[in-house]
């Protein structure tokens, strides 16, 4: 029997990381089933989704949290509540505002949505003026939700605001 849980690995932006994380995984004979790693100003994050045999799970997790000069973390995946879950993917394009990060993760939070993802940016456009903002942010939600709720909802943020939404059946 197999066990699933995420792995979270923060700490500096080291050469040989993602190889070191795979040899620690493959000598438990466990895999990923997901990762995404982030680099961002010298730092890394490291995030993945394992399974490993029930009996090889706990010295795994201690393999991970022993590399040296990284914060690990380790936490068990229920999975049966995700695959109530599908994704929804949403494109928010607006005029930036202060504090629109935090008008959309309240918005978020409103409807009780369980934010998955988010990859903002702002860009300045020189020839209007204007600091665009823009973001790709994807949520889990339950198999019922109505997209247009959250559509209205996200349009009410900024002045111009357009959001795409599409959807994914089950998660991953």
């Amino acid at each position: 029997m197999n066990i699933i849980f995420t792995v979270t690995v923060t700490g500096p932006e080291t050469s040989g990381l993602l190889n070191q994380l795979a040899e620690i995984t493959h000598a438990h004979e466990a895999r990923w089933l997901n990762s995404r790693t982030i680099h961002l100003e010298g730092r890394v994050a490291c995030l993945l989704k394992v399974t490993t045999p029930t009996e090889k799970a706990d010295s795994l997790q201690q393999d991970f949290a022993a590399l040296p000069g990284f914060h690990v973390e380790c936490h068990p995946i229920d999975e049966e509540h995700a695959k109530r879950l599908q994704t929804l993917n949403i494109n928010f394009n607006s005029e930036d505002r202060p504090g629109l990060v935090s008008a959309i993760a309240q918005t978020l939070e409103d409807h009780d949505l369980k934010l998955d993802h988010i990859d903002s940016r702002r860009i300045s456009v020189r020839e209007v003026g204007r600091t665009l903002f823009s973001a790709d942010i994807k949520l889990l939600v339950p198999d019922d939700f109505e997209p247009e709720i959250i559509i209205t909802a996200l349009e009410t943020l900024s002045d111009h605001s357009s959001v795409e939404v599409n959807s994914e059946t089950g998660k991953d």
